[in-house]
């Protein structure tokens, strides 16, 4: 182990961050140890869990181009994520060995399971199926895909999404046993909160969590899941999101991600004192937006991010005017002095420079260096 850069990736880490990492490392190292235990313990537990009468739906529109039917050889599909394209068939293979190494970024995709967006019912079912079958939590590695709390919040809100618009069109056996999975894995992620790595990680847990009490009928563990979630949201909203309205991270793509989060978490609360104060977070962010967003109606490529991994800027702003009472701000002059970006629109120019952090001091040194060298990857 390299104790000097040690040293400097964690000098920035807040104590409760590495309490809460090594918390983590401990509980993974047992539970890899001892898969087929608590893979048995889970299992055993008497899930009967009963969905909403009326299903929370989705504000933004399903997301298209990872998926595509395979036209020469029937029940086949290809999927692309990350400008790779693989093909593939059921029972699907969701752990390709060579994709064991490395950033493990395609993996991921496929355990987000967006592109379940653009199937149909029957691929819809078959898919979802597939993963329940094969993918019990506990075994080697299994936090780092698909039992990783972050791919595991995204993974839920798609599926309670799509029952949401589909459940007239899906049988009931299996409604039964999405639900029963739906409600494991929240169980889970409540114990698994990525509360180390923070940012727009625990933002995704978040709203996992409040859509997952809206998803349900009332329980000891729903009523749970939405006031962990609420007492979350709070504690991070002044945090994550800067006075300028841009969020800590200072990325603008991911500032898209977590102000699409946001919204949706909005759509779950029933405290009108916590919705007022994300109103005026969500109005800021969206006036942010405004201002990194290209006249193309792209994002600024700055820091982390890309063009494709977020709804596009005008697809967000018209879901927080349906949202909010939301006024944009002119954007002749584009300062955000705490997140560092400046610049200037005029006469169809648009020019824009970041002179400010690349991100909070302790996230990435926390993400990425600690999980590095304590854990060897």
């Amino acid at each position: 182990m390299n104790f000097k850069k040690l040293f400097y990736s964690i000098r920035y880490t807040t104590f409760s961050q590495l309490v809460n990492r090594l918390k983590l490392m401990i509980k993974r190292k047992v539970m890899e140890a001892f898969p087929g235990y608590f893979n048995r313990k889970f299992k055993r537990r008497a899930l009967f869990p009963e969905r909403s009468d009326e299903l929370p739906k989705p504000i933004f529109t399903n997301r298209k181009g990872a998926f595509k039917r395979g036209d020469e050889k029937p029940g086949t599909f290809s999927l692309a994520f990350l400008n790779e394209s693989r093909t593939c068939s059921l029972p699907l293979n969701w752990h390709p060995g060579e994709l064991e190494h490395g950033t493990r970024l395609w993996k991921l995709n496929l355990h987000y399971m967006e592109f379940l967006e653009q199937v149909n019912n029957e691929w819809f079912t078959k898919i979802v199926a597939d993963w329940i079958e094969q993918n019990p939590p506990y075994k080697k590695g299994y936090w780092l895909d698909s039992w990783n709390s972050f791919a595991l919040s995204i993974r839920v809100v798609v599926w309670m999404q799509q029952i949401a618009r589909r459940k007239e069109y899906l049988g009931e056996s299996f409604l039964g046993e999405v639900s029963e999975s739906i409600y494991g894995q929240l169980l889970f992620l409540e114990n698994n909160l990525e509360k180390d790595i923070k940012g727009n990680h625990l933002i995704k847990n978040i709203k996992a969590l409040l859509w997952g009490a809206s998803f349900f009928k009332q329980d000891t563990n729903v009523k749970r899941w939405h006031a962990v979630g609420k007492k979350l949201l709070q504690q991070e909203l002044d945090e994550q999101v800067l006075s300028d309205g841009m969020h800590y991270e200072r990325s603008p793509a991911y500032h898209c991600q977590v102000l699409a989060d946001l919204i949706e978490c909005y759509l779950m609360l029933d405290d009108q004192k916590i919705k007022n104060s994300l109103e005026v977070k969500l109005a800021n962010m969206g006036n942010a937006l405004m201002k990194v967003t290209h006249p193309d109606g792209n994002i600024s490529l700055f820091n982390d991010g890309g063009l494709q991994m977020a709804y596009a800027p005008d697809e967000l702003l018209e879901a927080l005017g349906k949202t909010i009472d939301f006024t944009p701000d002119e954007r002749n002059e584009l300062i955000l002095k705490e997140a560092g970006y400046y610049g200037l629109q005029k006469n169809g120019s648009y020019l824009l420079f970041d002179a400010g952090k690349i991100a909070p001091d302790f996230y990435r040194p926390t993400a990425m260096a600690i999980s590095f060298l304590l854990n060897g990857r």
